[in-house]
């Protein structure tokens, strides 16, 4: 119904059971952004206060959808980023939906855990300690947040 505020669900995907405890899982963050002219800052920013808070535990992996290889050079040594376990990028313009296939289904990610995020969640306000917890209890490898509307 119009003028209802969205629903946030997760979508899944299930694994084996066993794996590592949340304390020691390493996490993937993979998310499409504008870099054109400098225009990721907020999702660099975002993203270094994870790894900051996380260390080790969290790699990113940022695809410019827009942009030129200058852009997405400085997007990979953006320094928010330092503390990431792992920073990658690619520069594949078009639907998220394909860059998540092209980057992610040839085995690409050696994390335990998956998160498939839009350029609009503040990925700072996540609690990772929770949210791998929940993923390892409901034996799911990999998540993405979605808003519906009712």
């Amino acid at each position: 119904m119009r003028g209802e505020a969205p629903t946030l669900t997760w979508t899944t995907t299930r694994v084996s059971e066993g794996g590592k405890s949340q304390a020691n899982a390493t996490v993937l963050i993979a998310v499409p952004a504008s870099c054109l002219n400098g225009s990721a800052g907020a999702v660099t920013e975002s993203l270094g206060a994870v790894c900051a808070r996380y260390r080790s535990q969290v790699s990113v992996y940022i695809n410019c959808f827009s942009g030129g290889p200058e852009d997405e050079s400085a997007v990979k040594n953006c320094v928010a980023l330092r503390p990431c376990r792992r920073v990658a990028t690619s520069r594949w313009p078009g639907m998220k939906g394909l860059f998540w296939k092209q980057a992610l289904s040839a085995g690409a990610w050696r994390e335990d855990f998956l998160w498939l995020m839009d350029a609009d969640v503040d990925a700072a306000t996540l609690r990772l300690d929770r949210a791998l917890e929940a993923m390892r209890r409901a034996e799911v490898q990999s998540l993405e947040f979605r808003l519906l509307h009712a």
